[in-house]
C-alpha cells in the first residue's frame, strides 16, 4: 500500500511541475520565454526588449496589454493609449524608456500675428482676446467664425503626450522610436487641418516615420487617414491632417512615430526631443520652425502647444 501511495505522489509531482506558470519568465541561456497564456509566448531579450509580434490583429486586447506590461508600460500608460498605437508599439517590439516632460508651452497667436503665452491664470483673458479677434475676422472677411480653444488638460478637450521605445542596438548605434500622441475628447467648433511635429538632437539621425489620424463615431466605426508629412529635415518632421467638427464624432485622436538612431558613444548623456501640436483658427496650415530638439511656430492665427522630452541615452529603463 505504501509503495502504491509513493508511486501516486511521484506521478502527481511530475504532472504539476510540467505545467508552465502563466506570466512567468522561463530562463534560457541568454533570453527568456514569457508565457502570456496558453496561446501566446513572447521573448524577452537579455537587454530587456520584448520581441516583435508579427500579427497584432489576431491578438485580444488583454494579450496586447500584457505584452505592453512586459515592455515596461504601467497600467496608467496602457489605459491612456489608443488601441492603434498599442498595435504599432507591440508589432515592432522593444522596451519603454522613461521620459521627463519639460518646457511645456501653450501659445495663442492672435489674428495680427502677436504671440501670448497661455497659463491657467490668464486663460480667461486669452479667451476674451479670442472673442475680440473673432470680431476682427468678421469685419475683415465679412463672415462670422466660431472658435473653440484647445483647452488645458484639466478641461478635457485636448491632450497630448509622448512615448519612447528602445528598439535595440544596431552596430554602434541605439535605435529608438519617438512617439507623439494626441486626443480630442470634444469637437472644436472650427476645424481645418492641424499639425503635429517632432524635432531631435544634432547627433540623431532619422530612418523612418509614420502618422495616422483617427475619427471615432458615436454610433460605431472608426475612420483612419494617413497623415501627410510636409517638412522633413535633419532637424525634425511635421505632418498635417484633417480635424472635423462633426457632432456625430465621439473623439478624434492619432499619433506620429519617428524612428531614429543615436551613436552609442553618447551613452549616459541626456537625450532630448521636442514635440508640438498646432490648431489653426482660419484656413491654412500652421507650420513648424525647427531647431535641434526645439519647435516654434509661424505667426498664423491659432493655438500652439509644445514640450520637451528628456531621457538618458542608453538607459535600460
Amino acid at each position: 500500500m505504501k509503495v502504491k501511495l509513493s508511486f501516486l505522489l511521484i506521478c502527481l509531482f511530475l504532472v504539476l511541475t510540467s505545467i508552465p506558470s502563466v506570466g512567468l519568465a522561463e530562463k534560457t541561456n541568454e533570453d527568456q520565454k514569457i508565457v502570456i497564456d496558453e496561446k501566446l509566448t513572447i521573448t524577452k531579450y537579455k537587454d530587456g526588449r520584448i520581441s516583435p509580434v508579427a500579427v497584432t490583429k489576431n491578438l485580444t486586447i488583454g494579450q496586447i496589454d500584457n505584452i505592453l506590461k512586459y515592455m515596461g508600460f504601467s497600467k496608467e500608460d496602457i489605459d491612456k493609449m489608443s488601441s492603434e498605437i498599442k498595435n504599432d508599439i507591440t508589432s515592432a517590439g522593444g522596451k519603454k524608456i522613461s521620459v521627463e516632460k519639460t518646457n511645456e508651452k501653450e501659445i495663442y497667436t492672435d489674428i495680427d500675428g502677436n504671440e501670448f503665452d497661455v497659463t491657467d491664470e490668464n486663460r480667461n483673458t486669452i479667451m476674451q482676446k479670442i472673442e475680440n479677434d473673432k470680431e476682427k475676422f468678421k469685419k475683415r472677411e465679412n463672415k462670422s467664425v466660431s472658435v473653440a480653444a484647445m483647452g488645458s488638460a484639466s478641461e478635457g478637450i485636448w491632450t497630448g503626450w509622448s512615448w519612447l521605445v528602445f528598439r535595440g542596438t544596431v552596430g554602434l548605434e541605439y535605435e529608438y522610436s519617438y512617439y507623439t500622441e494626441y486626443k480630442w475628447d470634444g469637437n472644436p467648433n472650427l476645424a481645418f487641418q492641424d499639425t503635429v511635429a517632432q524635432s531631435w538632437q544634432s547627433h540623431t539621425t532619422t530612418i523612418g516615420r509614420a502618422g495616422t489620424a483617427y475619427h471615432e463615431y458615436k454610433l460605431g466605426g472608426i475612420q483612419s487617414n494617413s497623415m501627410e508629412f510636409l517638412n522633413t529635415s535633419v532637424y525634425g518632421s511635421e505632418a498635417k491632417f484633417d480635424i472635423y467638427t462633426n457632432y456625430n464624432l465621439s473623439k478624434q485622436y492619432g499619433f506620429v512615430r519617428e524612428d531614429v538612431r543615436i551613436p552609442t558613444s553618447n551613452a549616459t548623456l541626456s537625450g532630448v526631443w521636442a514635440a508640438g501640436y498646432a490648431h489653426p483658427y482660419s484656413s491654412g496650415i500652421i507650420r513648424a520652425i525647427f531647431g535641434f530638439a526645439s519647435i516654434t511656430w509661424d505667426a498664423s492665427w491659432g493655438m500652439k502647444k509644445s514640450w520637451t522630452n528628456n531621457f538618458t541615452i542608453g538607459s535600460s529603463s
